[in-house]
């Protein structure tokens, strides 16, 4: 699915951004693949948050923001429907189940997002409004001793 954000994530500043560094890393070795062939708009949108995002290291980041290959349970605020979706690389997009690409709206929405935040994006002609409710699972809970993952 394709769909525009409302500039980046208007319901969050990017002040809130969490990235991994290694997710930094791979995201800009992706942006440098992708420019010529990919959207150049959701690339510069890319790009922008990667600029503006603070970076921690993989087992500093906080248990509940959502990074590359998290797993997250969404709630639409105006419906109160339930929705899981992983974020995911492009190249991945197809062959995971519910995955959504870090380059599509809702993907780039979340990177970086807190539980509790509210993410926006246009969906062709539909506006949604998601609530992070919970991360399901993140990669990098598996860098942590066994008695911190919970």
């Amino acid at each position: 699915m394709r769909c525009t954000p409302d500039k980046l994530a208007p319901a969050r500043g990017l002040d809130d951004v969490v990235v991994t560094s290694d997710d930094r890393r791979r995201l800009g070795s992706l942006i440098d693949d992708v420019e010529a062939s990919a959207d150049l708009a959701a690339v510069a949108r890319l790009e922008m948050l990667l600029e503006d995002a603070a970076y921690v290291e993989p087992d500093r980041v906080p248990r509940t923001v959502v990074t590359m290959n998290s797993s997250v349970e969404l709630v639409d605020v105006q419906t109160g429907a339930r929705r899981r979706v992983r974020v995911v690389y492009p190249g991945e997009a197809e062959l995971v189940r519910d995955a959504v690409s870090v380059l599509d709206c809702l993907g780039l929405a979340l990177l970086g997002s807190s539980v509790g935040d509210v993410v926006q994006c246009t969906d062709g002609p539909r506006r949604r409004t998601l609530k992070v409710e919970r991360i399901l699972d993140q990669p990098e809970r598996s860098l942590l001793p066994p008695q911190e993952r919970a």
